[in-house]
């Protein structure tokens, strides 16, 4: 069953990854994005690609005082204005896929930098531009192109479908208003978790971590890149800190393309603990069988240690649970985990582990990580 678009969309305004809705003409992806940015209180610029220029998107050249100059259009300086004030700004390229491809190379700057020719459309201040696209099926877009993988890969692809019951509902009785999910201030600790399950994926499968389809229409799709993987891991993380798990493979395939199904089953089949239940109880930690379980698990535990209140006995727990796993298997299937950990308690002024350290003090010491005793 696919997820509701309007969640998708919420989600990655808020966790600020760039998000391209496919869909046919008139179905209403535009109306809804208006009423979405109305209930964040942002302002909302439409830029409509089939009628722009590169100029529009790279800064048109005028001679100023000290030379040549890229001159940001008119939208531009509304974001930047916007965002100087302190104000959600939203940025809709509609018809995307419309664009030259000149006019999509232009394009590439402002997605990834969030520059406008000479004009940075952040600044100075807190970064609160988004952007998010509306593009219509090749087959279906009036001088529609396919969009150069380059282009693609800076998007969160999702599908936004139209349903005849909903539809006549509304058309019959009004479209009502919907509500968004509004991410917790703590969404971003899920992120790490997260991160750690997908470098344990990666590193288990390194063929995975860039993938470019051959096929020219895919390639203008979601595909996999260490990019993507990041837009990913901050789309899990927010969909979990809101209770959004029916949209987790709708976000893996609109990241990661087609392998997403792949690393679905793989977290689905991974089984692992849950880093507090160890913490809370490192003798029950049993080392798993697979070398990315290993690694999934250690590394979450260490973010959890990291990202949650910082108290000592968490973090002699985490070591408990290294030590552990050094004992049950070798040191090096912990030395990650345990350089992260140590740096971090060094900088943190934690207590002293104990004898949860010892078998990793030389390897800590050859890293730099601990002074050599003489």
């Amino acid at each position: 069953m696919a997820s509701n678009p309007i969640d998708l969309l919420s989600l990655a305004i808020q966790a600020n990854v760039p998000a391209l809705a496919w869909g046919a003409p008139g179905i209403g992806k535009t109306s809804s994005i208006y009423q979405l940015a109305k209930q964040l209180d942002a302002h909302l610029e439409v830029v409509l690609v089939s009628i722009r220029e590169p100029t529009d998107f790279g800064g048109l050249p005028v001679r100023g005082p000290e030379g040549v100059e890229l001159f940001a259009p008119g939208w531009a300086r509304r974001v930047a204005n916007a965002n100087a004030k302190g104000q959600l700004a939203i940025v809709l390229f509609d018809e995307v896929n419309t664009g030259a491809p000149a006019t999509q190379a232009a394009m590439l700057r402002v997605v990834f930098d969030k520059a406008v020719g000479d004009l940075d459309l952040v600044g100075a201040h807190e970064d609160l531009v988004r952007f998010v696209a509306a593009a219509n099926p090749s087959d279906q877009a009036a001088g529609g192109w396919e969009l150069a993988p380059s282009l693609a890969n800076r998007w969160f692809h999702f599908e936004w479908p139209v349903d005849a019951k909903n539809w006549a509902h509304g058309y019959m009785n009004g479209w009502p208003d919907f509500k968004i999910r509004k991410l917790p201030t703590n969404w971003r600790d899920n992120v790490e978790q997260q991160k750690a399950l997908t470098a344990g994926w990666v590193e288990a499968q390194p063929n995975k971590l860039v993938v470019v389809p051959n096929d020219e229409s895919e390639a203008g799709r979601a595909w996999a890149s260490p990019r993507t993987y990041e837009m990913m891991d901050k789309l899990l993380g927010a969909a979990e800190s809101v209770g959004l798990e029916s949209a987790k493979l709708d976000i893996m395939k609109g990241t990661i393309g087609n392998i997403g199904k792949e690393y679905y089953t793989f977290l689905r089949d991974l089984d692992l603990p849950k880093p507090e239940v160890l913490l809370a109880d490192p003798e029950s930690f049993i080392m798993p069988e697979r070398g990315d379980q290993v690694y999934a698990t250690l590394t979450a535990v260490v973010y959890a240690v990291i990202n949650g209140r910082k108290d000592g006995q968490r973090y002699i727990a985490g070591w408990h649970i290294l030590a552990r796993a050094a004992r049950q298997s070798s040191v090096d299937i912990a030395a990650g985990a345990a350089r992260k950990l140590a740096e971090w308690g060094m900088n943190n002024n934690m207590p002293d582990p104990d004898e949860h350290i010892d078998p990793f003090i030389p390897m800590l010491i050859e890293a730099g990580i601990m002074p050599e005793v003489v």
